[in-house]
């Protein structure tokens, strides 16, 4: 299940102290989708941290979650299996990230397509949603993540054991997520 809200745009050189109050409404979101989908309350939540770092709910090895925000929205998702989420505004995009984390195949469908910037943010948010989904992060190394295109022309995970959702919202965001399409033993988890 997914959650998402807006929330006013920040400006860009927001005090810290407001962005960590993005990240705070996201985890709220977060608890709210918990209680309507699991029935658990907020004294019932508590997070902690994979091998990697990627939260988990520990005494809950049957729900995977993960969070994002932007600026101007938050979302969050929940599920038996894991799963990863991100989520960007269209904007301009920066051309020498491109070059550094997009395979030439990726840059040619940039480039190639009709809208550049639209098709650059829908890779990139396929990309954090798979790494996040992975429990690696970022560290995985984005030029590695599995994409590929199908007879449709949507882009798609070139990993069996990975599926993909994407969205565009009220034509400003991307939306992505990631899910395993096989069920989890919950391995890297301490309480399992």
């Amino acid at each position: 299940m997914i959650y998402i809200s807006r929330l006013p745009v920040l400006p860009k050189d927001a005090p810290r102290q407001t962005v960590l109050c993005t990240h705070a409404a996201a985890l709220r979101l977060l608890e709210e989708g918990l209680r309507r989908e699991y029935g658990l309350s907020r004294n019932e939540i508590w997070y902690a941290r994979g091998e990697n770092g990627k939260p988990y709910l520990a005494g809950r090895p049957d729900i995977f979650f993960n969070i994002t925000h932007c600026r101007g929205l938050i979302a969050c998702v929940l599920a038996h299996v894991p799963v990863g989420i991100d989520a960007e505004p269209i904007r301009p995009r920066p051309e020498r990230v491109q070059k550094r984390v997009f395979t030439p195949q990726e840059q040619r469908w940039i480039e190639e397509s009709g809208n550049p910037n639209e098709v650059f943010f829908r890779l990139w948010t396929l990309k954090e949603s798979f790494v996040k989904a992975v429990g690696q992060g970022i560290s995985y190394g984005l030029e590695r993540v599995p994409i590929c295109m199908d007879t449709d022309g949507a882009f798609a995970s070139s990993d069996p054991e990975y599926t993909f959702e994407q969205c565009i919202l009220w034509g400003e965001y991307i939306v992505s997520v990631c899910r395993s399409a096989m069920p989890h033993d919950s391995a890297d988890r301490a309480d399992k």
